[in-house]
């Protein structure tokens, strides 16, 4: 395995345009580049074999960095986006159930009513602000489904706790007493949203009728021992936010390139007419909403919310490849830049929803889709997200044509997750 070394600090370079720098690193210098970042030795990785031998074989060995568990933890403290180890593999197997395919199936009709209330609302007479709009309905559907509730009551301070876990990323670079006064808003923020969670948890152990959904999964593990109430919060805030927001992104995503591809517009509407026509689509639609799958497959692969994956720090010495590693290198996998390789991708930053038509899986090597992570680490909620989007964006292409602004350009904002940098405004117009 050939590796470049790169002799000057690249901290500089990363942080003024961090897609741009990762694409130049395996466009000029090959799949495995070592580097610095502002004196911290740094691995990136864009063979195969090597993020198999990270994601899997060698998994056990990597954490994540102090950087992101201190950036992350303390607004999700440490649960499964945040934990590693035996720990994490714990919660995972505590949360699983609520992701089995019996409960996704559960979980549909809900998704649906939410969407069919949203298109008896929509905005029509002026430009739609996307992704606040998708967000709330995200929102929604993560806060009915998964704990029974009703999002209006937390959907305020939910939109500033992901605008803080954005800004936070950056927050070590302002000056003490801007930092000191952000620090002291996202405490107020979330000792708001604690109370909100607790009242949550109050009101379902008094419930006479189990709902059967993650809170009441989460509730019987506290009572167990299994879990403590810390736990249970913040692996319910954290499913808060994950559960929305990737997902609100993706569907900003995905309307903008039906709206700037009127072919592929034309195509799910048409699958959508022949699915379930003028009826409110239902949960068995899913399977026949094909070509809606392939353009949220799409979607991800070019604009995937997780741009760069798993910064793990190794805990002890290392061959990986033939190549040594000392305890202390942290290893980047960036699916933004997997997702754009040629060698797997002809044409890569052409939008083509082809690309993954019936056995995508089989014929293209693995770990060349790396949208919802990989490994022991995968997300969980990945068939959710899926499922919810595909509802959601059939309806709202089956009952609108969706127009973009004339001359919007895409600039990309790579944050906590991959966004637009301008927002994105689409004119839905009601159809017959």
């Amino acid at each position: 395995m050939q590796l470049t070394r790169l002799a000057t600090d690249c901290g500089t370079a990363f942080q003024a345009d961090p897609l741009g720098f990762l694409q130049r690193l395996a466009a000029e210098h090959g799949n495995v580049v070592a580097f610095d970042l502002h004196g911290t030795p740094h691995l990136f990785i864009n063979d195969l074999e090597l993020i198999h031998a990270v994601l899997v074989e060698h998994a056990p060995k990597f954490r994540r960095t102090d950087h992101t568990r201190q950036s992350l933890g303390k607004f999700l403290g440490n649960s499964l986006l945040v934990s590693d180890g035996d720990f994490h593999r714990k919660q995972r197997q505590r949360l699983q159930p609520a992701f089995y395919h019996q409960q996704l199936v559960r979980y549909a009709a809900q998704m649906i009513a939410h969407v069919q209330q949203a298109l008896t609302t929509w905005q029509t007479d002026a430009p739609c602000d996307v992704h606040r709009t998708m967000l709330r309905l995200t929102l929604g559907i993560v806060t009915d489904v998964l704990f029974g509730a009703d999002a209006n009551a937390i959907l305020a301070d939910m939109e500033k706790l992901s605008e803080a876990i954005s800004a936070s990323q950056s927050r070590e670079w302002l000056p003490p007493a801007e930092r000191l006064r952000a620090d002291q808003a996202d405490q107020a923020l979330l000792e708001r949203i604690d109370r909100h969670i607790a009242r949550l948890i109050a009101a379902r152990r008094t419930a006479e009728v189990p709902r059967g959904d993650l809170l009441d999964l989460l509730i019987r593990a506290t009572e167990s021992d299994l879990m403590t109430d810390g736990q249970a919060r913040d692996e319910i805030i954290t499913l808060f936010v994950a559960g929305h927001e990737s997902t609100s992104m993706t569907l900003t995503w995905a309307l903008l390139m039906t709206a700037l591809h009127s072919d592929v517009q034309t195509k799910v509407r048409q699958e959508a007419l022949r699915v379930f026509g003028e009826r409110p689509v239902q949960p068995e639609d899913f399977p026949q909403l094909r070509y809606t799958q392939m353009v949220l497959r799409e979607t991800t692969r070019l604009y995937p919310t997780a741009w760069i994956l798993f910064l793990r720090l190794l805990t002890e010495d290392l061959t990986l490849g033939g190549l040594p590693l000392r305890t202390g290198t942290t290893v980047i996998i960036s699916p933004f830049v997997v997702q754009r390789d040629p060698r797997f991708y002809p044409q890569p930053e052409r939008f083509d929803p082809e690309r993954f038509a019936e056995g995508w899986e089989r014929t293209r090597p693995r770990f060349t889709y790396l949208a919802f992570g990989g490994g022991e680490r995968v997300c969980i909620g990945q068939h959710f997200a899926l499922q919810e989007a595909t509802f959601t964006l059939a309806s709202l292409v089956r009952h609108f044509d969706i127009l973009p602004e004339p001359d919007y350009r895409i600039e990309l904002a790579p944050l906590t997750v991959l966004q637009p940098r301008h927002a994105v405004r689409l004119r839905f117009l009601p159809r017959s």
